[in-house]
This record gives structure tokens, C-alpha cells and sequence, in this order.
């Protein structure tokens, strides 16, 4: 009983992207004996378990792909490869899509619209991996945030208006946190037709902390990319508005063009701020007392739950990962997304060595039960439940 085809624009296996993800759904929906086709960029090894059901969508893997990324990165800025790798693999991956037996479901992330209408037509059960909001949600936030101003080419109008396209084709949706799940809701999915299941980590790469500081400066800790979407205009704010003498903030990650000169600026003049660029998070977590994710829109952040899994205090926003999984005060705090809100839970922790250590311990202790593993499980469960109703 073969029934699931698989479509995610990522690597097999690897950390970066979503190459965790499809791993562990497909290990888990072969172990269902419902695992069709994975159409991927890249393969991974022969000796991998799901190697025959891995599918190239071009013949060398993944370089194409990485061609287009380099065009944008060191020849033409303006060029926007995110649109057309995406464009180009959904194209490839409708080439692929055959129309055989009956009750089959095709599984893939957004702006796959060639492939969702054509396993449409074909008679196919569709779900949408829900690796972000809806695109309706992000659009309205996309436009409140940069008005008149242009937003990164990840947040371009016409990725969001593809992936509104796509929505027409799809049956399903698993969102990954409960505002994401919300959004689809409000654009029009049938609640009953939107699942729910947080993701994972590899729990092999974070060590819960094993000391926490008692004195000194209190060292905040950011990662992820650093763009408005993320609230990182935000954080800047707050971080100026409160007394932050006794206080470090350590920003990771990316910078996107709409903050490169106001991050450049704000480290300059903040002698207790420090930008590491791109970082391995887990020896971040150990180094630092408390995370902070202010971010305005995603479908899920994985740094959240890794960095609460390592023993950190995390301040989030909603938006940042599923708040079912915090309880506010006791394993982690949730905040509004405004500096004024941000600011505030800052200057309280201030210092404030043994209620950090406390909310960390606990956090540690809640989150350590979200492994890859079951996240795979969780997934592949909705898809076989899928599947036999609709068989029946």
C-alpha cells in the first residue's frame, strides 16, 4: 500500500532547510508500509534506509539549485533565486507525478502549484506541509511592516501571492504551531481540516547546560536571521529603551538587506552588543542566559525549541513556535510582539540569576520529549488516518 508521494524543496537528511523533516516522515511512513515517492533536491547516501524511494528532480542533485543562489550572492543582487529554484523544481516535480491507483496522497510544501493541481486532477488526496503561515497572514504583516518600503526577497509579493494560488489545490493542511494553525482557519480552511503537530530537534547536537551564571552581566542571546519579519527592529528598540549596563546582547545569524544598515548602526553605538554572524547554536546556548525570539510570522521555529531544550530562559513572541508548548512564567515567557512588551521582560531578568536557572531547568525538562522521531511519528500518523478514511 504505497499511497504517499512526498515533494519538499530540501536536501535528504541534512540539518539546514527541511532535509530533517522529510527524513523522519518518510522513516516513519515506510514503517507504515504508505510511503510512495520522495521528490527531493538532493539524495542521500545508497545505504540509507529510504534511498529507493528517493527522487532527483534533475540528474546532479542539488547543484542547479546552488548555481542560482550564487547568481543572487555574488553577481546580481536583484536576481531572486528563491523564486526560481522554487519555480523550476515544482515544474520538474509535476513531470513526475503519474496518475495510477486510487486513493494516493501527494504530501508537499508551499508554491508547489503545478504539482498540487496536477495531483489534483489525478484523483489525489493533497496536504500542505505547513512550513509558514498563511500567506494571506503574511501579507497583511508584510504590509504593516514595511509600508512603502521594499521587504527581503524571501518575503517577495509574488512568492505570497503563489502561495495563495496554491491553496485552491489543497484538501489538507499539518501546521507545525497554534497561530499558524489560526491562519489557515481565518484564509478560509475548514478547522477540522487544518492538524496540528510541533516539530522536532536533534537532540543529539544540544547538551542541557550544565552551569548557570550567578553574577556578571546578563548575556541575551538572539539567532536566526536578522530582518523586520523576525522583529529584530524590535528587539533594537527595547534594548534602547531600558538601562542595559549590566546586560550583553549577542545577535547570530544572517542579515537581510532591509537591516543591514540600522544592525550595522545599532552595534556600533551599543558597546554591549555583539553581531558573530552565522553560528553553530548549541555552544550559543551554553555561553548565554537568555533567548529571545521576537519574530512576527512563522510556521515553526525549531532554534526556539532547541535553545528551551538546552536549559535556556526563552522570551518569545506568539508567532515564534507553538505556545501551547510554554506556560507562561513557568517554562519560558511569552511576550507581545512591541519593543514596549520586549523591553519590559528584558529589564526583568536582568540579573535575576536563580529565576533564570529555575525557568531554564524546567525548560529543559518539558522539551526534551521533541525528537525528530516524533515529529516523523506524529506526521506520518495524520497521513495514514488520511488515507484509511478516505479509503473507507
Amino acid at each position: 500500500m504505497k499511497s504517499i508521494d512526498i515533494a519538499f524543496y530540501a536536501d535528504f537528511g541534512k540539518s539546514y532547510g527541511k532535509g530533517l523533516e522529510i527524513e523522519n516522515i518518510a522513516l516513519q511512513c515506510k514503517k507504515k508500509e504508505i510511503l510512495g515517492k520522495v521528490f527531493i533536491r538532493q539524495k542521500t547516501s545508497m545505504n540509507h534506509d529510504i534511498y529507493g524511494h528517493q527522487e532527483h528532480v534533475l540528474m546532479f542533485g542539488n547543484m542547479f539549485f546552488k548555481l542560482l543562489s550564487g547568481i543572487q550572492k555574488y553577481i546580481f543582487k536583484g536576481f531572486r533565486s528563491r523564486y526560481w529554484q522554487e519555480k523550476v523544481f515544482d515544474y520538474l516535480v509535476s513531470l513526475k507525478i503519474k496518475k495510477e491507483g486510487t486513493n494516493k496522497i501527494f504530501y508537499g510544501v508551499p508554491r508547489l502549484n503545478r504539482s498540487f493541481k496536477k495531483a489534483k486532477s489525478y484523483g489525489y488526496i493533497t496536504v500542505l506541509h505547513a512550513a509558514e503561515m498563511n500567506a494571506n497572514e503574511n501579507l497583511r504583516i508584510v504590509e504593516e511592516t514595511y509600508k512603502n518600503d521594499r521587504p527581503p526577497s524571501i518575503w517577495d509579493r509574488e512568492l505570497l501571492d503563489s502561495s495563495i494560488n496554491c491553496y485552491q489545490y489543497i484538501d489538507f493542511v499539518i501546521a507545525h504551531s497554534e497561530k499558524s494553525k489560526k491562519s489557515y482557519v481565518k484564509n478560509g480552511f475548514t478547522k477540522n481540516n487544518v492538524f496540528l503537530t510541533p516539530m522536532g530537534f536533534d537532540a543529539d547536537k544540544i547538551i542541557p547546560k550544565k552551569k548557570y551564571s550567578q553574577s556578571g552581566k546578563t548575556k541575551f542571546l538572539y539567532i536566526g536571521n536578522i530582518t523586520k519579519m523576525k522583529g529584530i527592529h524590535l528587539l533594537m528598540e527595547a534594548w534602547e529603551n531600558i538601562d542595559n549596563q549590566e546586560a550583553e546582547l549577542h545577535m547570530c545569524g544572517d542579515i537581510y538587506e532591509d537591516l543591514a544598515s540600522e544592525v550595522k548602526n545599532f552595534t556600533a553605538k551599543n558597546s554591549n552588543v555583539f553581531y558573530h554572524g552565522y553560528v553553530s547554536p548549541s555552544c550559543w546556548f551554553e555561553k548565554c542566559d537568555v533567548f529571545i525570539f521576537p519574530s512576527l510570522s512563522e510556521g515553526f521555529s525549531r532554534v526556539v525549541i532547541e535553545a528551551a531544550a538546552s536549559g535556556m530562559t526563552a522570551i518569545i513572541s506568539e508567532a515564534a513556535t507553538d505556545i501551547n508548548l510554554f506556560n507562561n512564567g513557568n517554562n519560558g515567557f511569552i511576550v507581545d510582539s512591541s519593543a514596549e512588551d520586549i523591553s519590559e521582560k528584558i529589564s526583568s531578568l536582568i540579573g535575576k540569576y536563580d529565576l533564570i536557572e529555575k525557568i531554564g531547568r524546567k525548560a529543559s525538562e518539558d522539551f526534551s520529549q521533541f525528537s525528530w522521531e516524533h515529529f516523523g511519528e506524529n506526521t506520518s500518523e495524520i497521513l495514514l488516518n488520511l488515507h484509511t478514511d478516505f479509503k473507507a
